[in-house]
């Protein structure tokens, strides 16, 4: 009798992927028009601390570290310039983002 041959047929794993926050090349467009247009909305309620805070929301929720970073550094200058003896730059408007 012949041999007959065994085929061994291998398995596959499935990967899956997801979108990383959308936009391809304009991802940095998009997020500062974001940051800026919720910026100029939160300047209304929270005067100079909105627009660091927007940036802030913005730019964890895209997942955008350059907009984090500049709330973080707008939020340091602002804290800084209100504690006695510090001189903070600015003097708690906001650091860079001024209206």
């Amino acid at each position: 009798m012949a041999r007959t041959k065994t085929r061994y047929r291998t398995r596959v794993k499935r990967v899956y992927s997801r979108s990383r926050g959308g936009g391809g090349k304009f991802k940095p467009i998009i997020d500062g028009a974001l940051a800026e247009v919720g910026g100029s909305f939160a300047s209304n309620y929270l005067g100079s601390w909105g627009r660091p805070v927007a940036y802030g929301l913005v730019g964890t929720w895209r997942r955008n570290n350059t907009l984090t970073t500049m709330a973080g550094v707008a939020l340091g200058q602002a804290v800084s310039g209100m504690l006695p003896g510090m001189g903070g730059g600015n003097g708690g408007n906001g650091g860079f983002f001024q209206s």
